[in-house]
């Protein structure tokens, strides 16, 4: 079974609900599958969505996801443009060329379109949003990560009945 979260860096209720997803992933069973999945809402959204996969690509996504968070809704340094980008980058640490050539790659690019392929399959016009075993939709709400779960028991007890 299949968890994707759909998210946005510069949305203050993705980043309110990150800290707690943190700690629900660590209590996802095994036959849970998670995923991330940027949004592609155009603009930001998706210079950030590319950043987000060249730094998968290069090992350093996990590292400094958070960080992004931060840097944009605690220090408030929206990172609108590549060169911004790019110099937070490299005061975290990360290699400018590695990130450069994974960033123009066509690697990345497949991705981003994918990433833009699943919000347009699974009908998300709002981050964050998590899909449950590709059939159920969960927005923002206090009680997002409640409601997935009680998604995928009903997924399991489904499967069960089978």
């Amino acid at each position: 079974m299949r968890v994707i979260e759909f998210f946005m860096y510069t949305c203050p209720h993705c980043n309110h609900l990150e800290p707690h997803l943190v700690e629900w992933r660590k209590k996802l069973p095994d036959y849970v599958k998670f995923q991330t999945v940027p949004a592609m809402f155009g603009g930001v959204a998706n210079l950030h969505a590319r950043a987000y996969y060249a730094l998968e690509a290069i090992g350093e996504a996990k590292r400094l996801h958070e960080e992004f968070f931060k840097e944009i809704h605690e220090r408030h340094n929206r990172l609108l443009n590549r060169d911004a980008l790019e110099k937070f980058l490299g005061e975290h640490g990360v290699d400018l060329e590695k990130f450069r050539q994974a960033f123009d790659s066509f690697a990345v690019q497949t991705k981003t379109n994918r990433a833009a392929s699943l919000l347009r399959r699974y009908g998300v016009n709002a981050v964050p949003t998590l899909i449950v075993d590709g059939r159920y939709r969960v927005k923002n709400s206090d009680h997002v990560l409640q409601a997935t779960d009680a998604l995928i028991q009903r997924v399991l007890k489904e499967r069960k009945g089978k």
